[in-house]
């Protein structure tokens, strides 16, 4: 773990403007220590950070024995005023520890030019879409998110959207260390409440959507607003340009945004009534394939997209945006159907042998809050020539809220529906699928399409289920996961890739076709 001297960290905090609020013993010296947050991993000579967090206070692990080792300690709760030979009380330690981790990797975030994204859906693949259009530019570029670590020599798995501050500046310095110019940033509400940014100023940041998700953690809509709009408000270059989707734009007010701000979307029929300042018509689309016209500022240009949902198109812009304003580049639209496909959403599964017998379409896609299940099931729609599967569940110990509101929309838009669980993590997955089922039964007659609804908390047996009922003609959309290759059940993770299960369902749905067409 890196070190600090303790008069570097004491100007470390200044600098980040949390002024010390007690003060006790020499600050000055030269003196270097590991900067620690968890007791359990305490040695002898290093600093100690205290601070409340959602369910734990590490104040309460404040004993003798950690005050004997501490070579100093940050807190937060006056009680501890003067009980330590040297301490420094401030306000956010939260926001100290991101300060601190910059500098202890020599703030590799000066060196770097960071295109930040927050949004409740299409933070993902909004960044996705900035390191593809980066590296069609020719710029070494980073991105950093749901998917992992992707742009160094040795990229790594994602545990968190936006990573805890000690990971984020140790990548943002290997990055400046292997010559790269940009990255491609996932911002998240937590991250955003937990001041895990510190001292990154972006040098563009895009809002994508908004809707109810992380109540959980946040308790109110405007807490989550609030933490959103935070990226637009305090974590931006005096130059950066922020990027408004239109949705947003109509349920926050300007004066809340309190920042100046392009809008972007969709020029489609039915949208709020808002003006675009760069808008994107679809002029055609097939299957995987859209032909796509984009107006902004400069002028008009037309070109082909490798995907087809709308709300793939409209992040596309999002990111041609924002690279754009970034670089002082312009992307050729010859250039757009390179762009790299997104993993684990709306990822067509196929298998090598599927020509040979008619099967289902099969899509795996990461929609996992409301609004994101209702615009992925709307956009499969016109796909779809008979009927649409939605096999999917909700996260154990999260937002309750959210799974009576996730199947009501699956019963108003699918036609065949299978329950099944997510990450349960410590829940029972019965009680989940009782929870989503209450949404089944609160529409009307008239507003419910769909007719078969089935129950299988097994999440392979599920998918297997789906493959081996649907027609044809039908399209699947197994929900909620994605990219994910584990399952979270009581404490442990499993390996469990919705795409690798997808294949196996539908090979066993192939052999039993071959099977009767020998008879």
């Amino acid at each position: 773990m890196a070190q600090l001297r303790l008069k570097q960290i004491y100007e470390t905090l200044i600098e980040a403007g949390l002024t010390p609020q007690s003060i006790r013993g020499d600050w000055q010296d030269s003196t270097s220590c590991r900067i620690v947050c968890d007791s359990r991993q305490m040695q002898v000579g290093d600093l100690f950070v205290a601070q409340k967090g959602a369910t734990v206070d590490s104040h309460d692990f404040i004993n003798d024995e950690l005050i004997s080792k501490a070579a100093a300690i940050l807190y937060e709760n006056p009680q501890f005023d003067g009980r330590f030979p040297r301490s420094i009380r401030i306000e956010r330690a939260r926001s100290a520890i991101s300060w601190l981790a910059a500098a202890a990797f020599d703030h590799p975030e000066r060196e770097l030019q960071i295109l930040g994204v927050t949004g409740t859906n299409g933070k993902t693949s909004s960044c996705w879409l900035i390191h593809s259009c980066l590296e069609l530019l020719g710029k070494r570029t980073l991105y950093i998110g749901t998917l992992g670590v992707v742009g160094l020599s040795n990229s790594e798995e994602g545990l968190h959207t936006t990573p805890d501050p000690w990971s984020l500046f140790r990548i943002l310095a290997k990055a400046r260390d292997e010559g790269i110019q940009y990255v491609a940033l996932e911002v998240s509400s937590h991250a955003l409440d937990q001041d895990r940014l510190g001292p990154i100023r972006c040098c563009a940041v895009g809002f994508t959507s908004l809707s109810r998700d992380h109540l959980d953690y946040h308790k109110t809509m405007q807490h989550y607003i609030d933490s959103k709009l935070r990226l637009l408000q305090h974590y931006r270059k005096p130059s950066a340009l922020c990027f408004v989707a239109r949705q947003v734009v109509a349920q926050i007010p300007p004066e809340q945004l309190q920042v100046p701000f392009v809008c972007y979307g969709l020029n489609a029929s039915g949208e709020a009534e808002v003006d675009l300042d760069i808008k994107a018509v679809i002029e055609h689309q097939q299957a995987h394939v859209s032909r796509v016209q984009v107006t902004d500022g400069v002028g008009t240009r037309t070109g082909e997209l490798p995907f087809f949902v709308s709300y793939a198109i409209e992040n596309f812009v999002l990111a041609l945006a924002m690279v754009e304003a970034s670089t002082g580049d312009r992307l050729v639209p010859e250039s757009w159907n390179q762009l790299a496909p997104i993993p684990g959403r709306l990822e067509l599964v196929v298998t090598a042998e599927q020509a040979l017998v008619q099967l289902p379409t099969m899509l795996v896609d990461y929609a996992h809050s409301p609004d994101s299940l209702e615009q992925t099931l709307l956009s499969l729609r016109p796909f779809t020539a008979s009927k649409l599967w939605c096999v999917f569940g909700c996260g154990g110990d999260r937002d309750r809220g959210k799974r009576s509101l996730m199947g009501a929309i699956a019963m108003q838009w699918a036609d065949a529906i299978v329950l099944t669980s997510d990450n349960p993590r410590s829940e029972d997955p019965e009680a989940i699928i009782d929870d989503i089922e209450q949404g089944l039964h609160s529409l009307t007659e008239g507003k419910t399409k769909a007719k078969l609804v089935y129950r299988e908390s097994d999440r392979r047996q599920a998918i297997h289920l789906a493959a081996s009922l649907a027609d044809k003609n039908d399209v699947i959309l197994v929900a909620g996961k994605g990219h994910e290759t584990y399952q979270e059940i009581m404490g442990e993770r499993r390996h469990f890739d919705d795409r690798e299960v997808c294949r196996c369902a539908l090979k066993d749905r192939q052999a039993l076709a071959l099977t009767d067409n020998l008879e």
